[in-house]
């Protein structure tokens, strides 16, 4: 039997009261109602639901959701540390994280991607934005913040930053898009990113 075992300090399988069974691989996790439903109204409803079977066999069923995507989640949910996961070779794994994403928001765990967000906002300011071979990793980190990216390339965006940076930040403050928040934080961003990358070339 396929198991997902996450490591976390609140996690102790020897004591779980539910199973999730999740992907079409039908791996099983051991967990507890009272850390699943606290942080997700999912399998609060799941659980205290008097019409689904659900609750009475606690035991919950996730085809749609891989094992690897809801992972990272449960050991959030159990206080252990949320990373952007890798790729064996020591890549970071876009494809995984979006996976991730669309299963926090399926599980309504909004919390939780607000850390993933975090940290994935921690990696883009840790970034060396003066090494060309970042670019595509930049990118692939934005687009995976934005979630989606229908209105606005970011390719675009990142290249109109670095031609006029205080013309992009008068242009995004009078966007009229529900994503104002989030493309004013990102063009403080690319701003910060932007002034060092002047300051290490004035002082070369």
């Amino acid at each position: 039997m396929l198991t997902i075992d996450i490591v976390a300090p609140y996690y102790c399988p020897e004591f779980s009261d539910c199973t999730l069974v999740v992907g079409q691989a039908s791996a099983v996790f051991h967990g507890h109602r009272n850390f699943l439903a606290l942080h997700s109204p999912f399998f609060r409803a799941a659980f205290t639901s008097t019409v689904f079977r659900e609750a009475k066999e606690r035991r919950i069923r996730l085809p749609e959701i891989s094992s690897d995507a809801i992972a990272p989640i449960l050991t959030w949910m159990y206080q252990g540390p949320c990373t952007l996961p890798k790729t064996q070779d020591g890549v970071i794994n876009y494809k995984l994280i979006h996976e991730t994403i669309e299963a926090s928001d399926f599980l309504q765990t909004g919390d939780f991607k607000n850390t993933l967000y975090s940290s994935i906002r921690t990696t883009v300011q840790n970034l060396d934005s003066t090494k060309e071979e970042n670019d595509a990793v930049l990118m692939e980190l934005l687009d995976l913040y934005h979630g989606a990216t229908e209105s606005i390339g970011f390719a675009a965006l990142l290249a109109y930053a670095r031609s006029c940076n205080q013309r992009l930040a008068s242009h995004i403050m009078h966007l009229d898009n529900p994503r104002a928040d989030f493309l004013k934080n990102l063009c403080g961003l690319l701003l910060r990113e932007l002034d060092k990358h002047e300051s290490k070339r004035s002082t070369r």
